[in-house]
């Protein structure tokens, strides 16, 4: 399994959790990422009966979660063409995921399946494109990220294309992936699971007193590893404290934008936990009464599924979030609603929030009903039985 970020960021999370269920199912897996610490040489450890290596991250030119380390791709390169793999699966397309799966299987004919769970092309790259214009991004890395996107571009399409079989994360992404000529046979559709037993419903009173937060006050919980949607996010709470005064939002992640917080007088409104270890992620959601998970409709959301939505969901807590791309056939259940679902603007936003919070009672029934969606929809151990499943039927006809 090739993964392109630093282990524990990003697309490892989805990897690593398919990696440990298929080798709790008899599977030999290795499971290659960039090392977080490890820079110049490659380090290998075995966990929950995974083979994991954490490949060189040095990277010049670029971040080392962008997966264009030099001796990253020249050392997994090597190994693809000595070690010995039944079936290269691949997560994304950079360099050091693209040019591995290629030498294994172009050179020594392996099997390539593809994950497909964010979209470069129409998602990813035209959000940056965007922050560039708002200098949002340094003068010097903005010539680099732009000259390195026309080269992932093509790899993208490459990637998915030679792959013989491609999982794809979202029914926006499966269309995408047809009209690029793949068949509905070649496709398998699979979500994000659920970290169901590391994000467990918590008392609320308890996870307060141990983050140090107002005991009473009408809390919603936010967690990222970056904020695309910060802006309606800030906007929205603000919206929403005119009808609760005493709202605030908790944020364990990176900070927000500070000309953001500042424009919008909400230093008082947010609580900034900072980034937190992942262990630590079910007493930060726990504390909250209601989740927020902000979503501008654009191509880049309505092609993913947010590792957020999932955790939330574990959480027990409701979801306050917009119907962009496949979140919106999880909120038309009247019997069991697991939150709210307006139109991302602020005003439908904050009308939602404010709905919410005056029926204390119907919070509790809506995060008993996320905690149940968790666990019918999106257990790891049934996706995995999925992927296994597919993965069987592709390769019983190969021979």
């Amino acid at each position: 399994m090739l993964n392109h970020n630093l282990r524990g960021c990003g697309t490892w999370h989805r990897a690593w959790r398919l990696a440990r269920e298929l080798a709790g199912r008899g599977h030999a897996v290795t499971l290659w990422t960039a090392a977080p610490r490890h820079f110049y040489r490659p380090q290998r450890m075995t966990e929950a009966g995974v083979r994991i290596v954490e490949t060189p991250s040095w990277a010049p030119l670029a971040g080392a979660d962008d997966g264009w380390g030099p001796l990253d791709a020249a050392w997994r390169a090597g190994r693809a063409l000595l070690d010995p793999h039944d079936l290269v699966y691949a997560f994304a397309h950079p360099p050091n995921v693209a040019l591995p799966a290629f030498v294994a299987h172009r050179l020594r004919g392996r099997p390539l399946l593809a994950d497909w769970c964010d979209w470069y092309a129409g998602g990813v790259f035209p959000k940056r494109e965007r922050m560039r214009r708002e200098g949002l991004i340094p003068p010097g890395e903005k010539f680099l990220q732009a000259r390195a996107e026309r080269w992932e571009l093509a790899l993208e399409r490459r990637v998915m294309r030679a792959a013989g079989r491609l999982t794809v994360i979202s029914r926006r992404l499966r269309e995408v992936a047809l009209a690029l000529g793949r068949r509905e046979a070649e496709i398998l559709l699979l979500p994000n699971g659920a970290n169901l037993d590391g994000i467990r419903p918590q008392e609320r009173g308890a996870c307060r007193r141990e983050l140090n937060l107002p005991a009473d006050a009408p809390l919603l919980g936010y967690i990222a590893n970056y904020h695309p949607d910060q802006e309606l996010m800030v906007r929205t709470l603000m919206r929403a404290r005119e009808r609760l005064p005493e709202l605030r939002l908790v944020v364990a992640g990176p900070p927000l934008a500070p000309a953001l917080i500042r424009d919008l007088h909400a230093r008082e409104a947010v609580i900034e936990l900072g980034r937190l270890p992942v262990d630590r992620m079910q007493i930060v959601l726990g504390a909250a009464d209601a989740l927020l998970l902000p979503l501008e409709d654009n191509e880049h959301n309505r092609a993913r599924m947010p590792f957020k939505f999932t955790d939330y969901l574990a959480a027990g807590r409701p979801v306050v979030t917009s119907p962009v791309g496949d979140l919106a056939d999880y909120f038309g259940d009247a019997a069991a609603p697991i939150g709210a679902a307006a139109p991302p603007k602020p005003d439908a936003l904050a009308a939602a929030i404010a709905e919410l919070f005056h029926d204390p009672a119907r919070i509790e029934a809506m995060g008993h009903a996320a905690r149940r969606l968790a666990e019918r929809e999106f257990s790891w151990p049934r996706l995995a039985e999925q992927l296994e499943r597919f993965i069987d039927q592709w390769l019983a006809k190969e021979k």
